[in-house]
């Protein structure tokens, strides 16, 4: 665990409330895996989740459709099912589900646009697939959350500024990466500023640099002073292994990483103070209650 990363157990949340970005992944002999994939998951479902949530005190979470099983939603869909109808789904947006006249009652809430290897720098094919999807899951009223490259974040804003509907970053739009400072910020800040956008505070842990200094807090911070209120929380569950999204060779399952959730939940909502609550409570319920 890197220095600076625990914090005291009096000073975690009493509920986490909400926890907005999760994946599931049942047996191999059950849900094919995509070919290619970036990796292959060790499975982690619906039971080890409630676990993850009772010790959290998260009561509603949103799945989210993870890139291992590419456009199939079968493995979700049973889980959303098993876990029943207070939880929500994103689902692959080049799916089936996400575009049938009932999405929207199953419990789908966004469209999840991943694809292998991230979108890297903007080409105009890709910003005109995305703006496609965009218009599409705003119609059906979903948002579209991207899968972007950290390199990517500064170099798409203009491009994501002008697309409809609600869009949705996860990893804190890459703001943390080490070699991303105020340019990912400014880019986040624009962004911010066109009143659609909703950043996922979670996979922290992948920048063990910021977890080690005040980084982490100078950027929530500053995130924060943009748009408390379209912030959101996600542990990120089951913190599936890094990889830098490039199809891998072999099938070997590779295991998730050990990360104390609850203790940087703590952290963040410490450097948020009051406005931690709707974090947790307000905000994803404006996005996906």
């Amino acid at each position: 665990m890197e220095p600076g990363f625990s914090i005291h157990p009096e000073m975690r949340p009493a509920r986490a409330g909400w926890d907005c970005h999760v994946h599931v992944f049942g047996p191999g002999c059950r849900y094919a895996l995509a070919e290619p994939r970036a990796y292959s998951p060790a499975p982690a479902g619906v039971a080890k989740l409630r676990q993850h949530l009772a010790a959290s005190g998260a009561e509603r979470v949103v799945l989210v459709q993870p890139s291992p099983y590419g456009d199939d939603d079968s493995c979700l869909l049973d889980a959303l099912a098993e876990m029943g109808p207070d939880h929500r789904a994103v689902v692959a947006a080049e799916g089936r589900v996400g575009w049938l006249p009932d999405a929207q009652a199953r419990g789908v809430r966004g469209w999840r646009f991943n694809p292998l290897g991230r979108l890297g720098l903007p080409d105009p094919g890709a910003i005109g697939r995305v703006a496609d999807l965009a218009r599409n899951a705003a119609a059906r009223g979903m948002s579209l959350e991207l899968g972007l490259s950290p390199a990517a974040m500064a170099a798409w804003a203009p491009h994501l500024a002008q697309l409809p509907g609600q869009l949705v970053l996860s990893h804190f739009g890459g703001a943390l990466h080490p070699a991303h400072g105020p340019a990912a910020i400014e880019a986040l800040a624009a962004l911010l500023g066109t009143g659609r956008l909703w950043l996922k505070l979670s996979g922290a842990d992948r920048w063990p640099s910021a977890l080690a200094s005040d980084r982490l807090e100078e950027v929530v911070l500053r995130l924060a002073s943009l748009a408390p209120e379209r912030l959101l929380w996600g542990s990120d569950w089951p913190n599936t292994p890094l990889h830098d999204g490039r199809p891998e060779a072999g099938e070997a399952l590779r295991p998730h990483r050990m990360v104390d959730a609850p203790a940087l939940l703590a952290r963040i909502a410490a450097a948020l103070g009051s406005r931690a609550a709707p974090m947790l409570q307000a905000n994803p319920a404006a996005l996906y209650g």
